[in-house]
């Protein structure tokens, strides 16, 4: 397992962290959870076509938010 430590914030090296863990690992493993607190993170994510999840407190604004979207895309079956 690959770790930065607790005090660690994703603004000083976790794209650079994730690149080099991602050619260590190759295609042999899978990432499946990184506290990420940053768009430049959430970017790496998406240039390198990576899916990711964002999980947030459900909070009453965040909530209303929500109920307006109208295209959710279904992550598993039911």
């Amino acid at each position: 397992m690959f770790s930065r430590g607790v005090n660690c914030s994703s603004t000083r090296g976790a794209v650079e962290f994730l690149k080099e863990a991602l050619a260590l690992l190759g295609c042999r493993h899978w990432i499946r959870v990184v506290q990420a607190d940053s768009d430049k993170l959430l970017s790496f994510f998406e240039e390198r076509g990576l899916s990711y999840i964002v999980v947030a407190r459900l909070t009453t604004w965040l909530e209303r938010q929500a109920a307006q979207i109208r295209q959710w895309t279904e992550l598993d079956e039911k």
